[in-house]
């Protein structure tokens, strides 16, 4: 099975992996407890502050209440009213949040499900096959009753009317005549209709931030000491409320799809009872009770079409994980532990270098102080002490950046070698459906995009954190007053980077799978670039790859515009604090409540959080972008091949015996054909067994499942008794040889090509095994000789001497099995003569089993037994004479060839294979 004909996954159909019910259950679970937790303790701070103000008045008479209520300046029972307000609103805005959630995850399986059916409709007339197990079919209702009214209660819905299971229009109803939705409707769907409530939630938050801020403000506290810090955690529990209320509608919203998940998979094991508990189960995910807009199918047939295009080789695409900016940290940190000691010298400069930074402002605004005092001493003492911590802050900061610069370069070495390790260890089947380019765009672009914050992320990471708290604890000493009127445009900015990242880190995971894409174009297009030539499509190749590129620049200017506006709206919020404190801070130096220094204290304080934070928000941002590139790396980084090469018993001889046992083999692209049915052979040691048979008749797919390119779907493979899967594959193929139709050579030497995977070996071997191959002599003609260059993938050379120097390489490995996949069909005569002939000495040599499958007759002939394949059966079996006397297919082929004097069991004609195969084919029907 060839790339062209494998489907990619365009960057659109990208999915975030769902995790496990009972994890999603879990964490669902813990958001509902902490957002309960932190309502009690909203609540129960208002209340103790309303305690400590009337400690005579546990339960206030309805006057004293309303009286109470209105005191904006001196009374806190508004307060505790709001706590108990927020308590009441923000769960039911959850509630009914995550009831529109509900429906779009619901929405969004069956929409997933009504594209795949419709697409394999188009494409095949019939639709898809029916499957009457467990006495269901397409005709089965979906929550009971009878078809017919299965039937028509899907064309009543807009949206996904399948009919048969086909997706055509319904043929009851009057939805063909029906206008499709206005832009209102299309636009106010289950997730708009979601995400404007909790948008609404997080104003109604904002507000109650501002109302608790102005009243710190206002407040005539009469115990400084208790009442402050009462009033003034209300922020707190405010952002948390507003934060927990989102996470509870998102982690409902993860709990829905694990179950759906988790039913549809179940339908694909169990068959027609799992499939109605999946139907029934997106009925009730609906909430609607009526889920007749799809109509029961075979759940196989169901799971085949949710992954059409999304399967790879025979075992189906691996999902890729979501890789957060939290996991991406944790795993960039993983990588960094083998530089512990140049990681914990730039931590402990990071904490000196932000200890000192933190010292600064203290004694710039002392310094202020003591020359209004006209302090000479302590202004003295205060500028140098200024001066030591200034250059103490730089020379550590220097250090710091130094090592952790280092620990980026060396992270980026390691990330890159893991990243071609787990590529290179893949099986075969994985490439089936994986181009060149894209991995090569993952070992460049996505690498280099997840690692380059690194080189100085950590450290900035750390050192803006620890400015924030320090900041913040600095300017709540400095006057919480001014601390707690500023804080109240922070939850703004936190809700508008925080919407930005989780929009971003999408945006960009789409943007690095086009660049994939275009860079796959370009490989393609490069390496087949003799045929872009002699066909003149310059341009077209050029217009696959500009294409990709476009649209991959337009996500990034998107995303360029909504990180400018994102940033703009936070500075504006930010100039707003800036404002607050100045005029509020007047008031207070005006009051003398505060002094001009400690003004000047408090406002350099801020300014270092508003640095810490938006430094802060460009790494999250650089996380975000970096964590699109990392979901790409770190899932080929941890993905487990399907055959693992290193796994299994290790062989250190091999005699040869093979024997296939009622072998079965298909893909997963294709279930409904079988390349291999039943099939039984023995080769003992040192046998040559012809395998012959039409075109896709599974000839070349045993030669595959012999070399465990894949594992069989049904019975299995021996070898020397043993069963082939549970052998270690480095160590079996060290002892077999294999020659293709299509042969492979390296950007190297002649001689670099033939010693490919040879330890150790001597130029009179090598030149044993040239000759021996009939290779020797066209070497000594180049003018390097066995030093000679053949270019990227050998096309120096012509196609018949890449097969002869196959064939060496082959030799010089002495392997005691050997597979030859019709190594001589796309050779001229000439070349085929020389190819044919280096072969037939190999064959005639002995000692070793040897499975061919060829189409000339004097190589077929000599066979020790002849396997004549149709439809991946085997319908004749036996010597070439066996085969003769029996007058059956074989023979009745050797005579039509030998009336025609040729000497081939395929037609060489103009167009050779398919003639041949139409050939063979009118002889099995």
């Amino acid at each position: 099975m060839g790339k062209r004909g494998a489907t990619m996954i365009k960057p659109e159909e990208t999915r975030v992996e769902t995790p496990p019910l009972p994890v999603a259950k879990k964490w669902y679970n813990y958001t509902c407890a902490a957002l309960v937790v932190v309502f009690l303790a909203d609540f129960a701070s208002a209340l103790s502050l309303y305690w400590v103000l009337h400690p005579t008045h546990l339960v206030p008479s309805f006057a004293f209440f309303w009286r109470s209520l209105c005191d904006f300046h001196k009374d806190s029972l508004d307060l505790v009213v709001l706590a108990l307000a927020r308590a009441l609103l923000l769960p039911g805005i959850a509630y009914i949040a995550s009831c529109f959630a509900h429906q779009a995850e619901s929405s969004a399986s069956e929409q997933a499900l009504s594209a795949a059916l419709k697409k394999k409709s188009a494409s095949k007339p019939n639709g898809l096959p029916v499957s009457t197990q467990n006495g269901n079919d397409l005709h089965t209702p979906l929550l009971g009753g009878d078809a017919g009214s299965s039937a028509t209660a899907s064309t009543g819905r807009r949206g996904s009317p399948l009919e048969n299971g086909v997706g055509s229009k319904a043929k009851e109803g009057d939805s063909e005549d029906k206008e499709g939705p206005g832009w209102w409707e299309a636009w106010l769907t289950p997730k708009t209709k979601k995400d404007v409530l909790l948008f609404g939630s997080f104003l109604l938050c904002t507000a109650f931030q501002v109302f608790v801020g102005a009243k710190c403000v206002a407040f005539y506290f009469q115990r400084e000491g208790l009442e402050g810090p009462l009033m003034g955690i209300a922020v707190l529990w405010i952002n948390l409320e507003s934060t927990l209320t989102g996470r509870l509608v998102e982690a409902y919203q993860t709990k829905v799809r694990a179950r759906f998940r988790d039913a549809q998979e179940k339908a694909a094991k169990e068959g027609g009872e799992g499939a109605r508990a999946a139907s029934a189960l997106l009925g009730g995910l609906k909430g609607t009770g009526q889920a007749g807009s799809m109509i029961l199918m075979d759940p196989v047939a169901a799971a085949r079409a949710l992954k059409e295009t999304q399967l790879r080789g025979d075992k189906g695409v691996r999902e890729e994980s979501d890789v957060g900016q939290r996991t991406y940290l944790l795993r960039a940190l993983g990588l960094a532990r083998q530089e512990i000691g140049t990681i914990s010298l730039g931590l402990l400069c990071l904490a000196l270098t932000s200890g000192s930074g933190l010292i600064l402002p203290h004694y710039q605004g002392s310094i202020l102080d003591r020359v209004i005092a006209f302090d000479e001493p302590g202004f003295r003492r205060d500028v140098l002490l200024l001066v030591s911590f200034s250059l103490a802050t730089g020379i550590f900061g220097g250090i710091r950046g130094l090592c952790f610069s280092v620990v980026g370069k060396r992270v980026l070495k390691t990330l890159q070698d893991k990243l071609f390790t787990g590529i290179i260890k893949q099986d075969v089947a994985y490439f089936d459906a994986t181009t060149s380019g894209e991995l090569t765009s993952r070992l460049t672009n996505d690498v280099g995009s997840m690692a380059e914050p690194l080189n100085w992320m950590i450290s900035t990471l750390l050192r803006s954190l620890l400015q924030l708290a320090g900041g913040f604890l600095l300017c709540f000493f400095t006057s919480w007053k001014l601390s707690m009127l500023a804080f109240t445009t922070m939850a703004p900015i936190m809700h508008i980077t925080a919407t930005y990242s989780r929009w971003s880190r999408e945006l960009n995971r789409k943007r690095y799978a086009l660049l994939a894409e275009a860079n796959s174009a370009a490989s393609e297009a490069l390496g087949n670039i003799r045929t872009v030539r002699a066909f003149s499509t310059e341009d077209l190749e050029l217009d696959k790859y500009q294409n990709k590129t476009l649209a991959a620049m337009t996500k990034g200017v998107t995303d360029a515009f909504a990180y400018s506006f994102a940033v703009a709206i936070n500075n504006w919020l930010d100039l707003g604090a800036s404002v607050l404190i100045l005029w509020y801070g007047g008031v207070l130096v005006m009051a003398g409540h505060l002094s001009i220094g400690k003004l000047i204290t408090f406002q350099l304080y801020w300014n270092q959080i508003q640095s810490g934070y938006q430094t802060v928000m460009q790494v999250l941002m650089s996380l975000t972008r970096a964590a699109g590139a990392a979901q790409r790396v770190l899932s080929l980084v941890d993905a487990l091949p399907d055959i693992d090469p290193n796994a299994g018993t290790m062989v250190s001889t091999l005699e040869g015996d093979m024997k296939l046992e009622d072998l079965h083999f298909f893909y997963q692209m294709r279930p409904a054909q079988k390349v291999l049915d039943g099939i039984n052979l023995h080769v003992a040691p040192g046998q040559v067994c012809a395998l012959v048979g039409r075109s896709g008749g599974g000839k070349s797919t045993i030669v595959h499942l012999l070399m465990r390119f894949y594992d069989p779907t049904g019975g299995r493979v021996l070898l020397d008794g043993w069963d082939l899967r549970s052998l270690n594959l480095r160590s079996v193929h060290r002892h077999m040889g294999v020659v293709a139709q299509d042969t492979q050579m390296f950007a190297t030497s002649i001689e670099e090509n033939i010693t490919y995977g040879v330890d150790s070996y001597t130029q009179d071997e090598l030149h044993e095994c040239a000759r021996n191959a009939n290779a020797h002599e066209f070497i000594l003609q180049f003018p390097d000789g066995y030093a000679t260059r053949v270019g990227e993938r050998g096309v120096r050379l012509s196609g018949g001497q890449r097969q002869r120097i196959a064939i060496a390489r082959m030799l010089l490995r002495k392997p005691k099995v050997l597979l030859l996949d019709e190594a001589t069909s796309a050779l001229d005569s000439e070349s085929e003569a020389q190819v044919q002939q280096a072969l037939d000495r190999l064959i005639q040599q002995g000692g070793r089993t040897v499975v061919l499958v060829a189409h000339r007759l004097s190589t077929v002939k000599n066979a020790d037994t002849i396997v004549v394949l149709d439809k991946g059966k085997v319908v004749e079996q036996g010597t070439h004479d066996d085969l003769l006397r029996q007058g059956g297919v074989y023979g009745k082929l050797v005579q039509r060839q030998l009336a025609k004097e040729r000497n081939k069991i395929e037609n060489p004609d103009v167009d050779g294979a398919n003639q041949a195969s139409d050939e063979i084919d009118s002889l099995l029907e």
